[in-house]
């Protein structure tokens, strides 16, 4: 059984504050030390944007598992950046990364949601 190490979430105070970076540094707290999370699977609704790629690539996790893609979250939540993590994973020498898309439908409607809320 995999154990959840971190949790993060969106906050708008500045552009640095997605989710993922939030909960790469709850995962690091005090330890800020490169690759630590080597062997970790990030689970995040939404495809990560190529900022956080590179994030969860510099941390070496060994899995990426996301709903929506970026272009869901461009049509029903906010712009974005349309550079798939595939193809950013793939021009990374000496790095592999397992990236699954699943339920792309429910995550859909949950930025469909937050997109009408805010």
């Amino acid at each position: 059984m995999e154990e959840v190490t971190a949790r993060g979430g969106v906050k708008n105070e500045t552009c640095f504050q997605h989710a993922e970076f939030l909960a790469i540094q709850d995962a690091l707290k005090d330890n800020n030390l490169y690759g630590e999370l080597k062997g970790a699977t990030m689970y995040v609704s939404c495809e990560p944007c190529p900022m956080c790629m590179g994030a969860i690539l510099y941390e070496e996790f060994d899995r990426l598992v996301y709903g929506a893609k970026l272009e869901d979250s461009d049509k029903y939540y906010c712009p974005e950046v349309l550079i798939s993590c595939e193809d950013i994973a793939k021009n990374i020498k000496n790095r592999k990364i397992e990236i699954v898309n699943m339920m792309r439908k429910e995550a859909v409607e949950v930025l469909k949601k937050a997109g009408e809320n805010s």
